[in-house]
């Protein structure tokens, strides 16, 4: 029922293994954003929600801006209810020259997230007021047009004359509901057009594959995230799983689709590791019949 084509194996996803990946990992072309995970970039914060479920500073540069995989690793929040300021820093894998961030906050109706285009606004939890902020080399300096006061915009996005710089960051002074959360942040350099999110995965009801992966040594390993999606490197759904885990079953695939599957480590500081190489599966095409398999 289901053939599966592996490109190249998932491999041991430690810590130690992503930091000599991004190393050798290629520059961006043109255009492109620079703040992604997969372009090796890193990210942290002043501080990470701790309250039993999962926000981690790498959810928002996974390349998602709809929050799909809200409390389940796609959303940053801070841990300092209705204290501010808070702050998320994105390090770039090395200088890069920018002329665009984009900063994207969650919509009201986060169960639902629908494309967040110009004009979609909020009133319950995105951030108010935020400042762009970029690393000089020496301090951090506000981007032109990079005060935000007042903002109900779910994404906000602001232009400047290009300038070179190894990192960026989020200064939030007010957000609504006591939390900072950003869905993604992105940071592009001169000449792109910034994507349009992948659409949300429809599951079916038919094929499934199970994924196996080398355990992680890493002393302080919290966890893995299993991300998935149809096109290579977009990824539209993901499983948080336990640091004991070294297999999963991923049940509910379209008969005839392709698939690319890969996994990242996480720490007990939330922080991510970059991804595995991807496996990619191909489930057959829709059966004629019903096969039944018996002992």
């Amino acid at each position: 029922m289901l053939e599966e084509r592996r490109t190249r194996s998932l491999v041991n996803c430690s810590l130690l293994f992503t930091l000599l990946l991004m190393a050798a990992m290629p520059l961006p072309a043109s255009g492109q954003n620079v703040a992604l995970a997969r372009a090796g970039a890193r990210a942290s914060a002043s501080s990470v929600y701790s309250g039993g479920r999962f926000y981690p500073p790498a959810g928002a540069i996974d390349g998602d801006r709809t929050g799909t995989n809200w409390e389940n690793g796609g959303v940053w929040a801070d841990d300092t209810v209705d204290q501010f300021p808070d702050w998320l820093r994105v390090d770039f894998a090395g200088a890069r020259t920018i002329d665009r961030i984009i900063v994207t906050t969650v919509q009201d109706d986060y169960a639902n997230p629908v494309d967040p285009g110009a004009g979609l606004t909020f009133a319950l939890f995105g951030l108010s007021d935020f400042s762009l902020q970029y690393w000089d080399g020496a301090q951090w300096q506000e981007v032109p047009g990079g005060a935000i006061a007042g903002n109900r915009q779910v994404l906000r996005e602001v232009n400047f004359r290009p300038l070179t710089t190894t990192s960026i960051g989020v200064l939030v002074t007010g957000a609504l509901a006591g939390y900072s959360r950003i869905v993604e942040i992105e940071a592009y350099e001169p000449g792109g057009t910034a994507p349009a999110p992948p659409p949300p995965a429809t599951p079916a009801a038919s094929p499934s594959v199970r994924l196996a992966w080398d355990p992680n040594p890493e002393a302080d390993l919290a966890g893995y995230v299993l991300v998935w999606g149809p096109s290579p490197g977009v990824y539209t759904q993901s499983w948080t799983l336990d640091a004991t885990a070294t297999t999963h079953e991923v049940t509910s695939l379209a008969w005839g689709s392709r698939y690319y599957f890969a996994i990242r480590a996480f720490n007990i500081a939330g922080v991510q590791s970059l991804q595995s190489d991807e496996v990619t599966v191909l489930t057959d095409p829709a059966p004629a019949y019903m096969r039944v398999d018996v002992p």
